[in-house]
């Protein structure tokens, strides 16, 4: 017969891991492959230890986090600077010559995003026109800017 799988053997040496697993992306299911349990004991063990369940929480929380950040960054937009270095010998001197090139990337979508999440009532992807309403919708697909 099969000895029972002990929390304290499977699970809480790898809490830590686990909150790292969960801000690179991995699923629930990942998880408990990775921990070699099955869903039904990870169930028990959220309801019956808290530090395995904040395990959980805290790492989609993190992921969350970096999630809208970056999402806010690319719609804010950002310079990017690469710098190339050329090395060449003319007439028997050596020169270095360095080029750089900066442009402006931003994301058409991520602003789509981060405006509809900011001011949900304001700006919306879908037509919202209801029989009487008083408030103006703008529909972000037909702006001038917003990909087709």
């Amino acid at each position: 017969m099969a000895r029972k799988k002990e929390y304290t053997e499977y699970a809480q040496p790898f809490l830590a891991d686990i909150v790292k697993w969960k801000e690179v992306g991995l699923t629930d299911a990942d998880i408990h492959k990775k921990l070699r349990i099955g869903k039904t004991l990870a169930c028990k063990w959220k309801n019956k230890h808290k530090d395995f369940r904040e395990a959980f929480k805290k790492g989609e929380t993190e992921l969350v986090i970096d999630l809208k950040h970056t999402l806010y960054h690319r719609a804010k937009g950002y310079y990017v600077e690469n710098v190339e270095t050329y090395i060449e010998e003319y007439e028997g001197k050596v020169k270095k010559k360095v080029h750089k090139k900066r442009r402006f990337i931003w994301s058409d979508k991520c602003m789509e995003m981060a405006l509809c999440h900011l001011e949900p009532g304001k700006w919306s992807t879908k037509q919202e026109y209801k029989e009487g309403q008083d408030k103006q919708v703008i529909i972000v697909d037909d702006l001038e800017w917003a990909p087709n």
